[in-house]
């Protein structure tokens, strides 16, 4: 959500969503933003989302892994999720457990040919969302 009050609806691409009815309103995804939505969410009250988007070049995406350990166990994975070709990662929910955590990403590139940094993110599962962005930097040696 933004300064004022808006959503963006990721994934909701033309042609690729269904339309959604109301009474008096049908909304179909096509190349503009759509004002005057009101969407509804539930979820469990315990319930911690974590997101992100990656701001890194397209050719190194399928080599990215988004991993997230507790900070109190950096040697095992709790979640681990394969980026694809995709730029946002969702992972599944979790508890609001108000537990220290951190996301880190890791890369199948060899260190010995490409020159990389992999950043990572720490926060604590307190209220009910958390959304950050990852800016990695690759070059070949």
């Amino acid at each position: 959500m933004d300064e004022d009050g808006k959503f963006g609806c990721v994934g909701c691409c033309q042609g690729a969503c269904t339309m959604y009815k109301r009474r008096w309103k049908v909304i179909e995804v096509g190349n503009n933003d759509v004002d005057d939505v009101n969407i509804f969410v539930f979820q469990q009250i315990n319930q911690f989302d974590l997101s992100g988007d990656m701001i890194i070049s397209s050719e190194f995406l399928s080599t990215l892994w988004v991993k997230l350990y507790r900070s109190e166990n950096l040697d095992n994975p709790k979640q681990t999720v394969w980026l694809g070709q995709s730029l946002y990662i969702h992972f599944p929910p979790l508890l609001q457990d108000g537990k220290n955590y951190n996301v880190l990403l890791d890369s199948t590139l060899p260190r010995s040919q490409y020159n990389y940094f992999l950043p990572q993110v720490s926060f604590t599962a307190l209220g009910y969302h958390k959304h950050s962005g990852f800016q990695s930097h690759k070059e070949a040696t």
